[in-house]
């Protein structure tokens, strides 16, 4: 089984979408409610910069919706079971 990724995406006030994370939905990453916001969620993890180092990242997004936020829980969630194989350690 491969290992899956996730992507986000940014909208900035002239409508331009901008990929804001890229990186792997790795089981030890915990996605919270940011605290002003049932429509928001935030996540710290690891990302490799071009240099080769390894860095802490907190992510974020906000949706449209509770409806929309609360999809995006639960793919993030089910992308995560799926790579809980792919990522194990052996």
């Amino acid at each position: 089984m491969g290992k899956a990724r996730g992507r986000g995406m940014s909208q900035d006030v002239t409508w331009t979408l901008k990929v804001i994370a890229n990186h792997h939905l790795v089981p030890d990453i915990k996605l919270a409610h940011n605290a002003s916001s049932d429509r928001a969620w935030v996540w710290n993890t690891w990302a490799e910069l071009s240099d080769g180092e390894l860095q802490t990242f907190s992510s974020a997004t906000r949706f449209a919706s509770t409806k929309d936020a609360k999809l995006f829980n639960a793919a993030f969630f089910k992308v995560q079971q799926e790579n809980e194989a792919a990522f194990a350690v052996r």
